[in-house]
């Protein structure tokens, strides 16, 4: 019998089940090509993760594709993928379980935080800026982003340090995304989220004391990234971050938002997170190739 991947059993069950109202294991087994036995463990792998649902027939036991779930083949679906995603954010389904699907079909997973999840947070924007949706439907929607966003995970490289951050509400999420991407790229990531409360005149101490206590080796790269939605958000915390920035030899300090390109004291200034994650990965061999 031929060898597959669990990411080829994956699609091929659920081609299989896609029109089925249910199908027993022994069928399945002679779709795919494989043993009863190796069918049988899949099944129970796709099951205990939400993929499939079995219930009983008689004596028999039957499968199907859990409501909502599918499987896609990459590459060629990121777009396919993004469609879906934002289709079940504006719903307020579950966009974790496509997360997962995506990840479980192969997809890289900083490419799915790119072509994926970031246009969602500015459909969602649009959504409420053009006033189809209110302040509840976007709170909510959010959360969802926020909430899939936490399954994007990586193995970290410890010479390698990204601290994201936002400098107010609404770019929040922004900077979420950018931490996941991130992950996913194999750097150690923190995000401490939206800093606009911190107090008056206090914001460089504060980012002077994070750093310190999250970079406390004195090698390797740490990138500091800030997500604005106002140029003067984005010129306060490079403001703040300058002290920091000029002591640390190993820290960059990168921007994230409208008119930050002409901001002084940054290493980049880009407009969205495709070109702040694209510019970190020249920064990350760049670093690499002077530390070697």
């Amino acid at each position: 019998m031929a060898r597959y991947t669990a990411g080829q059993i994956r699609g091929m069950v659920a081609e299989a089940l896609r029109d089925s109202d249910g199908m027993p294991g022994t069928e399945l087994a002679g779709r795919v090509g494989v043993s009863r036995i190796t069918m049988a463990r899949h099944l129970d792998r796709l099951a205990s993760e939400g993929f499939l649902r079995r219930r009983g027939a008689g004596g028999a036991i039957l499968w199907t594709l859990a409501p909502g779930r599918s499987t896609y083949g990459f590459p060629d679906d990121y777009f396919r993928a993004a469609d879906d995603y934002m289709r079940l954010v504006s719903e307020l389904g579950d966009a974790g379980a496509l997360v997962r699907d995506c990840l479980q079909s192969g997809a890289d997973p900083a490419r799915l935080v790119l072509e994926v999840v970031e246009p969602a947070i500015r459909g969602v924007g649009e959504l409420y800026e053009e006033g189809k949706i209110g302040s509840a439907e976007r709170g909510l929607m959010r959360q969802s982003i926020s909430g899939s966003l936490r399954l994007v995970g990586g193995s970290p490289d410890p010479s390698l340090g990204a601290l994201v951050a936002a400098t107010d509400p609404d770019a929040a999420l922004d900077a979420e995304a950018a931490a996941a991407a991130y992950r996913a790229s194999g750097w150690s990531t923190w995000c401490v989220g939206d800093l606009s409360g911190a107090a008056d005149g206090l914001l460089d101490t504060d980012l002077g004391r994070i750093i310190g206590r999250v970079w406390k080796r004195r090698g390797g790269l740490l990138l500091v990234a800030a997500f604005s939605s106002t140029t003067e958000g984005a010129r306060l915390f490079a403001d703040a971050a300058g002290p920091a920035r000029k002591r640390s030899p190993f820290m960059r300090l990168a921007l994230c938002g409208p008119g930050t390109g002409g901001i002084q004291g940054c290493d980049l200034g880009a407009s969205s997170l495709g070109e702040l994650v694209r510019w970190s990965g020249t920064a990350r061999a760049a670093g690499q190739g002077a530390a070697g």
